[in-house]
């Protein structure tokens, strides 16, 4: 077996760690790594951080906001989680925003 630096390796004579490093490069060498799946973008993670921000500002301490992404071709999504007696203080720190 060829290997991409040039170098050749007998598979039947070599150790599993050998061959398990020659696969390693194979694969490397064969295609770039590409980014898969969905991200959310830098603008909307800010949002969500600065919301998480104005609510513990606020006072709201077991509050969690999570930015997911949405689905393909649309914006992400916002999760915020609060105590129902935080609902008006969440209706601030959006308002803030």
């Amino acid at each position: 077996m060829k290997l991409p630096g040039g170098k050749k390796l007998d598979a039947r004579a070599a150790s599993t760690r050998a061959i398990g490093r020659a696969a390693k490069q194979a694969r490397q060498a064969s295609k770039p790594a590409t980014k898969r799946g969905r991200r959310v973008s830098k603008e909307d993670a800010r949002a969500g951080a600065a919301l998480g921000k104005a609510l513990r500002a606020l006072g709201v301490k077991d509050g969690k906001v999570t930015v997911v992404a949405g689905l393909a071709g649309h914006r992400a999504r916002v999760k915020i989680e609060v105590g129902v007696e935080a609902l008006g203080l969440l209706a601030k720190a959006i308002k803030a925003r």
